[in-house]
């Protein structure tokens, strides 16, 4: 995680699964959405904890 436009980084928790895109809340940007295969994973306090969405599968749109 950057908190200075990626001059730098620091390590986070992890996601269980390889992460294909990510989100940021323009309005607050310590909600983070990240899309893996199958699931879709959010934290709300900048990548310290993350946890699972309950969006079924076929709600997901493909790109």
């Amino acid at each position: 995680m950057s908190t200075d436009q990626g001059n730098t980084w620091s390590y986070k928790s992890t996601i269980p699964n390889i992460i294909y895109s990510l989100a940021v809340d323009p309005e607050n940007p310590d909600n983070i959405y990240a899309g893996s295969f199958g699931n879709v994973y959010r934290t709300s306090d900048a990548g310290n904890n993350w946890k699972a969405c309950s969006i079924p599968c076929h709600h997901m749109p493909r790109a």
